[in-house]
C-alpha cells in the first residue's frame, strides 16, 4: 500500500483502537508473573505505542506530503513511474494520454528531468492553463508568452505538497475563472533530491548542486518543453521553500523578477553533515543580506512573517529592516499563526492577486 494511499492512516487507526480495546480486556488475563504473562504484556504495550506512533505519522505525512513512498521514508531514492524527457523533446498532443485534467481545465503533467548541467534526475511536474490545453487538444500552436510562476516546498518535503495539500492550481483555476489573474504556466520541480540531504536550494561542494538544478535545468527544460520565450520568472515557495524563492531572486534577478516567502528564512541553515569550514564558507556565499544592503536587484518581494513562527520571525523582521530601492516589498502578518499549512493556505488568494499585479509591472518583465 502506498504512504499516501488515503486509505492508510484509517486502516492504521481501526488497527490501534483494536490493540488499545483488547489490551483492557485481556490485561487481566495477563496478570501472572509467568514468562509467557509479562511477553503478553510487553508486546501490548509496544504494539499500542508502535501503532500510535505509526497514526500520527502517516496522518501528518498525508497533510503535509513530507514523503511520497517508504523508500523516500527510510532514506531511498525512489524508483518514480512518470514519463522521462529526451534533450530535444516538446510537448504535444500525445503528451494529453499522461495528464491529469482539472476541473478547472487546467493539464498536470509530471515529468523525469535529466538536467544537461548537474545531471540530476529528478521529478518535474508542469501545469498549463486552459488555453493551453485547449490548444494542444485543437494540435494549434500554443502561445509562447505565458508567465511562470514555480514553486519550492518545505524541507522534507515533495512539490505535490503544493498540489495535494495547500491545493494552489484549484486557487489558480479559480483565479483565472473571476479574471483576477492571467493564466500562468506553473513548474512544482523537486528540489530535495538526495535523501536525508537539505542542501538548502545551494551548490554543495561535493554534493547535488541543487541551485544549478533549479536555474538552469530546469529553467532550461521547462522553455524548451513548452515551446516558450525565456522570462523572469515569479517564484515561491513555504519554510525552506521560502529561503530558496528569496536567495534565488536575489541571486538570479535576470531570470526571476517576483519572489513569495511563505514563512521562510534569510540565512540558510547548512546541514550538520558539512562540516564547519564548509558551513560556513556557505553561509558567505549565500549571504542574500549583503545583496539587499549592497547591490539591491530590481525585484519585488511578498514576505509572509508569523508572530508565532520561531524558525522564521526573527530572521524575518532582520531581513525587511535591510531592504531597500529599487527592491519592492510586501509584509504580511499572520496574527496567531505557527508554522503549519493552515495558516498558509488562507493566505493563497490573496498572494495570488499580488502576483497578477506584479505581472503588469513592466519593470518587472
Amino acid at each position: 500500500m502506498s504512504l499516501l494511499d488515503p486509505k492508510l492512516p484509517w486502516i492504521l487507526f481501526s488497527l490501534l483502537v483494536l490493540t488499545f480495546i483488547t489490551t483492557i480486556i485481556y490485561w487481566p488475563k495477563f496478570s501472572r508473573r509467568s514468562v509467557i504473562s509479562i511477553t503478553a504484556r510487553i508486546s501490548l504495550i509496544l504494539a499500542t505505542n508502535l501503532l500510535a506512533i505509526s497514526t500520527v505519522g502517516v496522518f501528518l505525512n498525508n497533510y503535509g506530503d513530507f514523503y511520497t513512498s517508504w523508500q523516500e521514508l527510510f532514506g531511498k531514492a525512489p524508483t518514480v513511474p512518470i514519463i522521462t524527457d529526451k534533450a530535444s523533446s516538446v510537448i504535444s498532443k500525445d503528451d494529453l494520454i499522461h495528464a491529469t485534467i482539472t476541473t478547472g481545465g487546467s493539464a498536470i503533467f509530471h515529468r523525469m528531468v535529466t538536467g544537461d548541467t548537474t545531471g540530476i534526475s529528478a521529478e518535474v511536474i508542469v501545469v498549463v492553463p486552459p488555453s493551453y490545453l485547449k490548444a494542444l487538444q485543437s494540435g494549434a500552436k500554443p502561445r509562447s508568452d505565458y508567465r511562470v510562476i514555480e514553486y519550492f516546498p518545505g524541507y522534507p518535503g515533495h512539490p505535490q505538497a503544493w498540489v495535494h495539500g495547500m491545493k494552489i492550481i484549484d486557487r489558480q483555476d479559480e483565479k483565472y475563472a473571476q479574471g483576477k489573474m492571467p493564466e500562468v504556466i506553473t513548474v512544482l520541480p523537486r528540489i530535495n533530491v538526495y535523501p536525508k540531504i537539505d542542501a538548502e536550494c545551494m551548490d554543495l561542494p561535493k554534493g547535488p548542486q541543487i541551485e544549478s538544478w533549479i536555474t538552469k535545468d530546469v529553467y532550461n527544460f521547462a522553455n524548451r518543453w513548452l515551446k516558450l520565450n525565456p522570462s523572469r520568472w515569479a517564484v515561491v515557495g513555504y519554510s525552506t521553500g521560502g529561503w530558496c524563492s528569496t536567495m534565488l531572486t536575489l541571486r538570479h534577478p535576470d531570470q526571476y523578477s517576483i519572489a513569495a516567502s511563505i514563512a521562510g528564512y534569510f540565512t540558510p541553515q547548512v546541514a550538520k553533515q558539512e562540516s564547519a569550514k564548509v558551513r560556513v564558507a556557505l553561509k558567505k556565499f549565500y549571504d542574500i543580506n549583503s545583496i539587499v544592503e549592497n547591490n539591491p536587484p530590481a525585484v519585488s518581494l511578498y514576505i509572509v512573517n508569523s508572530l508565532n513562527d520561531k524558525l522564521s520571525h526573527a530572521s524575518t523582521v532582520s531581513f525587511l529592516g535591510k531592504l531597500k530601492s529599487p527592491i519592492k516589498s510586501t509584509e504580511v502578518v499572520l496574527e496567531g499563526a505557527g508554522h503549519n499549512f493552515v495558516a498558509w493556505k488562507q493566505l493563497l488568494p490573496s498572494l495570488l492577486d499580488w502576483i497578477g499585479v506584479q505581472f503588469n509591472d513592466k519593470n518587472l518583465n
